[in-house]
Parts: structure tokens; C-alpha cells; sequence
């Protein structure tokens, strides 16, 4: 928990800079389903699709799709899956409580929306995302990490999460 967790969510809610509104707009990039949905139709429409009939080339175009769908699928579910278990354990009060209940406030083993600020279910789906980038492309890892740091970023800036929590 940081110090500065209250100051950057202030910050947020004041600021009229044009920076952080863009930021706030565009956090739904982070959300999980914008990445599973597509990863499990591309997995099942791949895994069904007429394996035999494909030339040599297409089985192997075929398999590497089918690796890719997968992969991108476990990372970001059990990433996910992982961080709700968290979220539970912890109870950190969102942001949205913070005038209520101050910016360190925990009810640890408490279910529901406004107590599960820690950590960050969109930051960690971006983390898992950008984790795959590097991997594939890590002549780009530098950008992709800056990219990543950023959309994680936009969590603070919609107010939904503290600092600390990204």
C-alpha cells in the first residue's frame, strides 16, 4: 500500500487534463473479456475445422493457431482466476469508497464489487498480455512493456484502482 495511493486517486478525480480523460476512456482495454471471447471462439473453430483435408502448410498454419488461441487463454483466465482469489483474500476498498473509508482500508474475505480494488483484474489481464507479446515479438519488448505499463495505468486514471493496486 502506498502513501501516495490517496494523493493519485485525488489527482484523478480533479484533473481536467486531457491525459488522463483519454486514459480514463480507454481502460476497458483491459478487460478480460475482450481477449477470452476471441481466444476460445478461434480454439474451437480451429479445433473443429477439417484437420485432414489440409495440406501440409494448413496443418501447420492450423497448429500454430490453435497453440496461440490456447495459450492466450490460459495466460489471461488463470491470471484472472488467480487475482479474484486475491481480491477476496485481501477486500481492499475501491477508490470509490476512499472519501468513506480512507485510501487503506482492507476487509479481508469480504465478496463484492466495492471490496476487491486489490489488485487490478485489468492490470493483471494487460500483464498477462503484454507477458505474451515479449515472448513472441521480444525485439519490441521494450514498447510493449511501455504500452503495457501505460493501459495498466488507465485504472488509476478512471478512478477505478489505486496506484498501489495496479
Amino acid at each position: 500500500v502506498s502513501l501516495a495511493d490517496g494523493a493519485a486517486i485525488e489527482y484523478a478525480r480533479r484533473s481536467q487534463s486531457a491525459t488522463i480523460r483519454v486514459m480514463a476512456w480507454i481502460t476497458d482495454i483491459g478487460k478480460s473479456q475482450w481477449y477470452l471471447v476471441p481466444a476460445a471462439i478461434v480454439f474451437c473453430a480451429v479445433g473443429l475445422s477439417d484437420w485432414p483435408r489440409a495440406e501440409a502448410r494448413g496443418k501447420v498454419w492450423r497448429a500454430r493457431l490453435f497453440g496461440h488461441a490456447a495459450y492466450i487463454f490460459a495466460a489471461v483466465a488463470l491470471s484472472g482466476t488467480f487475482v479474484n482469489i486475491v481480491k477476496v483474500m485481501f477486500g481492499r476498498a475501491r477508490p470509490k469508497l476512499m472519501d468513506a473509508v480512507g485510501p487503506h482500508h482492507f476487509e479481508p474475505f469480504t465478496f463484492g464489487y466495492l471490496n476487491a480494488s486489490f489488485p487490478s483484474g485489468h492490470s493483471t489481464t494487460i500483464g498477462a498480455l503484454t507477458g505474451i507479446l515479449m515472448i513472441w515479438y521480444p525485439r519490441w519488448s521494450i514498447l510493449i512493456v511501455e504500452l503495457g505499463l501505460f493501459v495498466a495505468a488507465t485504472r488509476i486514471a478512471a478512478g477505478a484502482h489505486y496506484p498501489s493496486d495496479v
